[in-house]
């Protein structure tokens, strides 16, 4: 349970390379969350009966707000600082990037909402001098959320109800476009990847969300922008597997490049580089009013992550 929404959190964690400190430390300057769950003064988030749009953000009533998840997982394969947007063609290209993080097979890293996460360590050596214009990541498409909330009202999940809700073990598609996976529905409990009960029940466990699409469409063409997201300075697209191609359709999407705008110099004498991860807004808590009336818990979706890098002399 969180009971202030409107706090920024970061991760504390270093990302650990030859030549150079790499560090994080909190930051409290950016701008806060825009669709953070409103809440009660018992830091319940509120919710309306016998409506639709049940939960209050902070700027609509909707099915759905925003908040900082516990914990975030990501597998890495890509880190790099850009002069230019690798995003701004078709070839998501990183040749003419400074590489900070380089796997072929992928680095886990966890992010904590709140406290400490692990440190994401790297063989690459000291960024080469320079100025940069863009943050470039690829990780993985599957994105795993750990998170449980407080409601002021009942909720039902997949095989208990109460006021307190936590994800539980399963995976998700962001679009539904994936056969495999079996999208949420209120009409069958055994989809919902979300359970309910009281506080001291909650036993969260992360659970995945893969983003297949970026829309509603399964095959991907130019009209459809269902392979791009485009928004309030990140940008991202879906690749294959090979950490390359852009994906053409959901079922072969195996990766997403993020690119940040930010502007980062370094020269010869940079000591240090502080870097933060803003989990602000990065679950998606999704509720449904059922036929029944009644109030489930969908899932916890995962939304997209900001970073902000800082260089010390």
């Amino acid at each position: 349970m969180k009971k202030n929404t409107a706090k920024l959190t970061f991760a504390t964690y270093a990302i650990l390379f030859t030549g150079l400190i790499f560090s994080v430390s909190p930051v409290s300057s950016l701008q806060a969350a825009t669709y953070s769950c409103v809440r009660d003064g018992a830091g319940a988030i509120v919710v309306r009966d016998n409506e639709r749009d049940m939960v209050q953000n902070s700027k609509e009533y909707s099915d759905s707000c925003k908040e900082v998840p516990d914990a975030y997982k990501v597998k890495f394969y890509r880190f790099a600082l850009c002069p230019s947007n690798p995003l701004a063609d078709s070839s998501n290209s990183l040749d003419s990037c400074v590489s900070i993080l380089s796997s072929d097979t992928g680095v886990d890293h966890i992010i904590e909402g709140l406290g400490t996460g692990d440190d994401l360590k790297t063989d690459e050596g000291k960024p080469t001098s320079g100025s940069y214009s863009h943050i470039a990541m690829i990780f993985s498409n599957e994105l795993a959320i750990k998170n449980t909330e407080l409601f002021n009202s009942t909720i039902i999940g997949r095989t208990g109800s109460g006021t307190s809700c936590w994800t539980i073990a399963g995976k998700t598609s962001f679009s539904g476009q994936l056969a495999s996976l079996t999208e949420q529905d209120t009409n069958d409990r055994s989809t919902l990847a979300m359970n309910c009960g009281t506080a001291d029940a909650a036993v969260p466990i992360f659970n995945s969300e893969v983003f297949d699409s970026f829309g509603e469409d399964e095959t991907f063409s130019a009209d459809t922008d269902a392979d791009t997201y485009d928004l309030e300075g990140i940008q991202a697209r879906l690749l294959k597997a090979d950490n390359k191609t852009t994906s053409t359709s959901a079922s072969e999407s195996a990766r997403m490049m993020m690119v940040i705008v930010q502007d980062v110099t370094i020269t010869d004498v940079t000591s240090s580089m502080n870097l933060a991860f803003k989990l602000t807004d990065a679950v998606s808590v999704d509720l449904e009013l059922g036929d029944d009336d009644n109030i489930y818990a969908l899932k916890n979706g995962a939304d997209p992550f900001q970073v902000v890098v800082t260089v010390k002399e």
